[in-house]
Order: C-alpha cells, then structure tokens, then sequence
C-alpha cells in the first residue's frame, strides 16, 4: 500500500470533514465515528470521487448514509420499535472507514465488501 497515498486520503478527510487529522486512523468510520449522513456523505463522497478519480457506479448513498432527516421527537421511541421489530435487517448499516476509502483510491473502484456491515 502506498503510503503517501494512504496519508493523501486522511488528508482529504480532514479538510472536507473539518477534522483534526490526528482524529482519523485507518478503522474511523465516517457514519458512525465522525457522523457522517444524508447530504452531507453524499458531498463528501462527490469530492472523494472527483479528487481521487474513484468510480462509484456500484455505489449506493443510501444504503451507507442512511437520510439526515429526522423525526418528531416524542415519536422516536415508536419508530425505533417499529423498525426493529419488523425491520431489523435495515438497522445493520454498512460502515465506511478510512481503509475503505484508501483501497478504493488505490483501485479507482468502489468494492462492496460484506464484513462492513455494523
């Protein structure tokens, strides 16, 4: 693994994410680490595309960011017990990390990967 490659990345995240990059290793997770979603993952991921020349056909926002709305307070409870008693596949979200990213600026290919899943 280049290694000027892989410090060039946690360099991007840094200054897209506006985090210190002592902050970052190899195993941070953009959703849950650094609280990444919605629009703002889908902004970061244009970037990472465009800087790195990544492509991101097999790639679903989505399915990684999950949305940044949220919900009437008083209601979350309910909703929360909804999707986990009828949809508790949907709150396994898949993680991003700092590696992920790494690999695919080093293959200019997004991988899906099955052990990324929370």
């Amino acid at each position: 693994m280049d290694i000027d490659l892989q410090e060039s990345v946690f360099q991007f995240t840094s200054r897209e994410l506006a985090v210190k990059r002592e902050q970052l290793t190899l195993n941070t997770c953009l959703s849950h680490d650094l609280r990444i979603a919605g629009d703002d993952g889908y902004d970061f991921m244009v970037a990472f595309r465009d800087e790195y020349k990544v492509d991101l056909t097999d790639f679903s926002l989505e399915f990684y960011f999950g949305s940044e709305s949220g919900c009437f307070f008083p209601l979350a409870p309910f909703i929360y017990l909804y999707w986990w008693l009828f949809k508790p596949e949907q709150l396994k979200q898949p993680r991003i990390t700092i590696q992920d990213l790494v690999n695919a600026a080093n293959t200019k290919k997004w991988q899906e990967r099955s052990e990324n899943l929370a």
